[in-house]
């Protein structure tokens, strides 16, 4: 018999791995300390974020930092000292992410757009 850990999405939280986590019920997202530090969101001051999309790649879309005045606008809300959250329902009616109340998927930096993509599972 052999004991293992079961990992996850929030497991690997305190390993640094960047992710999101999407609240079907309250139609936000939320992002942990990772996700934070890699799009360079940890600074005091108000923040704002974007959902980028692209029609040709479906399954993908991308969150990035913006000022108040861009266009789609959605405010990052402090909820720790390093997580942020932000309404995202538009994005619910895009992409297929209605399987559970709950679901975290990995972000990862993107050097062409500068920002982080959520690359959805089919």
């Amino acid at each position: 018999m052999a004991i293992r850990v079961l990992k996850g999405y929030h497991g690997n939280a305190a390993r640094g791995v960047p992710f999101v986590t999407f609240n079907y019920k309250v139609k936000r997202a939320s992002f942990n300390k990772a996700c934070i530090l890699m799009m360079g969101m940890d600074s005091s001051e108000k923040q704002y974020v974007q959902v980028l999309v692209d029609d040709d790649r479906p399954k993908s879309f991308w969150f990035k930092l913006c000022a108040v005045d861009s266009p789609g606008a959605r405010f990052l809300a402090p909820t720790g000292a390093y997580n942020r959250t932000c309404a995202i329902g538009i994005l619910f009616e895009s992409f297929p992410l209605r399987s559970t109340v709950h679901k975290s998927l990995p972000v990862v930096w993107d050097p062409v757009e500068k920002a982080g993509r959520v690359d959805v599972p089919v």
